[in-house]
């Protein structure tokens, strides 16, 4: 079975900035002055690297509130292969404070690794480009 969903891209105009539409949301895109942005906004492989740390984030927060534990902050650190400039390893370090049960480490790291994000780069889709004239008319 086969879901389709969409975003919609615009372009106000603004150096190399981009928005995103998606249903009744939205987020900006901007490249750093030297690219010929702006540098206003996250650059959109910064939103495409924030996916992992937010989506992991969220299942940690999950894991954390359902046991009533407290949990201050996470990192996530990107290891990028200078050759390639391509990332080649993502270490997410769930980082708790000392009164932590470590009872529960072991389990919140197998609750970290249920993000979707993660899942998906683990299984990584074909990105298919095509470039094709639309009748404005037909929108």
């Amino acid at each position: 079975m086969d879901e389709q969903f969409e975003m919609k891209v615009s372009f106000p105009g603004l150096g190399h900035r981009v928005d995103v539409h998606y249903g009744s949301h939205s987020f900006c895109t901007d490249v750093s002055p030297k690219k010929g942005g702006q540098g206003e906004y996250m650059a959109p492989g910064s939103y495409f690297l924030g996916a992992i740390a937010a989506c992991t984030g969220s299942a940690v927060l999950s894991f954390c509130e359902e046991r009533g534990l407290h949990i201050e902050d996470m990192r996530v650190i990107y290891h990028t292969n200078l050759e390639t400039r391509m990332i080649d390893r993502i270490q997410v370090k769930v980082q708790v404070g000392e009164g932590f049960p470590k009872k529960y480490l072991k389990a919140l790291e197998r609750s970290a690794g249920t993000c979707w994000v993660k899942r998906q780069w683990q299984n990584a889709p074909e990105v298919a480009i095509m470039a094709e004239v639309v009748d404005a008319a037909s929108e």
